[in-house]
């Protein structure tokens, strides 16, 4: 078990947990084994399971999954479970989490929460005290909540499964530098100051329903982000060393204030600082529906088609300020302002057809097309021409600005693929008392078509 939540049986990965035979988050194996408590758990059990295709067809299509299912003990197959942590330290720090799950063998709910500023980002577990945060540099504050719901009919006519999660980060990393490079005419001397600061909101969905009678299956994905973050860089360089003058940031604050004939500006080579900020919005959609089932005449039948739109935007603002103490070269600004916009959408559809023939040979054939679409625009408008100086990340009028684009360095670019896949295979079963064994022959065709419009 490694400290990301991947299992690996004899060397074999596993591919996703299950409890009681049924999903539990299905590629955050952390979830569940982090807050389980070892007494309620009867046995552990490693098996291939069919992948999606052959449980709607109910036929097997050769490939599998390998699947760890956490077996409860009887009488804990109905019941709730909780889990707290809240912890203090010194510095400010501080930890909470929560863990809450109702279930019954048709039914489960899960709820979870973790806040805490110590740079841990996994979801709630019993691990906190004695496992390494997730970042290991900076401070991170992260605040997240969420939970899941799952039902399934015991007649077998419905399952209903839904995961939701929030999550709010806040990260602040800075990192100060002093340094001595060696020369052979003399040593050169260094203060540096980088300091980051962003905050993220993100939100995701994820609901599947299948209708066995009707043998639908829909699923449908909702996410959502918001970034907003700035940046500073300060740095100095010096041909005698300044540590008399103060710490690095003294040495930095008298660099960058007012103009002076100080013994340390007259020991200075240059200054440069560095500044950016930015803003982005994303947020991405997606459905699929599948039909599949035995036809009336022994073969099986697969249709699934799907829909993706995605759409991301960013503004950023960046001034970089390279200032030479003795005048003897010229100085180098540069302010930019560098919208983004990107969208992009896809849609496609497969089918999937086993013909069943005699003596345990049948043919799989299969069908799939895909189109994909993105569109990008990315411009940069180079400020520093205006005449009229801005406070850093505020735009002038518009008019204004335009006029600043520089067109080397600006590109809008449309992206089309269309996809087809194409596969025949005539395959025959052998089983035996212990083993199954599936050979074929068979043929694959993709053609992929690329169109690009950009300028």
């Amino acid at each position: 078990l490694r400290d990301d939540g991947t299992i690996y049986m004899n060397g074999r990965k596993v591919d996703y947990l299950t409890l009681n035979g049924k999903d539990f988050f299905k590629g955050r194996n952390r979830i569940m084994l982090d807050n389980l408590p070892y007494y309620v758990v009867s046995k552990l059990k490693f098996y291939e399971k069919d992948v999606p295709l052959s449980q709607m067809v109910h036929s097997d299509t050769g490939e599998k999954d390998y699947v760890m299912d956490v077996v409860l003990k009887q009488e804990y197959s109905i019941g709730y479970m909780a889990n707290v942590e809240a912890g203090a330290g010194t510095n400010e720090r501080w930890m909470a989490r929560l863990f809450g799950l109702r279930f019954t063998d048709n039914s489960r709910l899960v709820l979870f929460g973790n806040v805490n500023n110590t740079n841990d980002m996994r979801s709630p577990g019993g691990d906190s005290w004695e496992g390494k945060p997730s970042v290991q540099t900076g401070e991170k504050t992260t605040k997240m909540i969420g939970g899941s719901i799952r039902v399934d009919d015991k007649n077998h006519r419905y399952g209903e499964n839904a995961e939701a999660v929030v999550r709010w980060t806040d990260d602040r990393n800075e990192t100060r530098t002093s340094r001595e490079t060696f020369l052979q005419e003399g040593s050169v001397f260094g203060r540096m100051q980088d300091a980051m600061r962003s905050k993220d909101l993100s939100a995701s969905l994820r609901n599947e329903l299948k209708l066995d009678r009707l043998r639908l299956n829909f699923k449908t994905t909702l996410g959502y982000s918001n970034q907003d973050g700035e940046g500073m860089s300060r740095s100095a360089s010096f041909i005698s060393d300044p540590s008399a003058h103060g710490t690095c940031i003294q040495i930095l604050d008298s660099m960058f204030s007012s103009p002076s004939t100080s013994s340390l500006h007259r020991a200075s080579v240059n200054r440069v600082l560095d500044q950016t900020m930015y803003g982005s919005t994303s947020c991405n959609m997606g459905q699929e529906i599948g039909w599949g089932g035995g036809l009336p005449w022994g073969d099986d039948l697969y249709i699934k088609v799907n829909a993706n739109y995605g759409r991301d935007e960013r503004d950023g603002f960046s001034r970089y300020d390279l200032t030479y103490t003795d005048q003897s070269q010229p100085d180098d600004r540069r302010d930019r302002f560098t919208p983004y916009r990107h969208h992009n959408y896809e849609y496609g559809g497969e089918a999937f057809y086993r013909l069943y023939m005699f003596h345990r040979w049948f043919i799989d054939s299969k069908y799939s097309y895909a189109q994909r679409y993105d569109d990008t625009d990315s411009r940069l408008y180079r400020l520093d021409a205006l005449a009229t100086g801005m406070d850093f990340g505020i735009l002038p009028s518009q008019e204004e600005y335009l006029q600043t684009i520089d067109m080397g360095n600006s590109y809008r670019n449309g992206y089309m693929t269309r996809t087809h896949r194409l596969s025949l295979v005539l395959k025959r079963t052998l089983n035996t008392d212990r083993h199954t064994l599936l050979y074929g022959i068979g043929t694959h065709v993709m053609h992929k078509g690329e169109s690009s419009h950009y300028r």
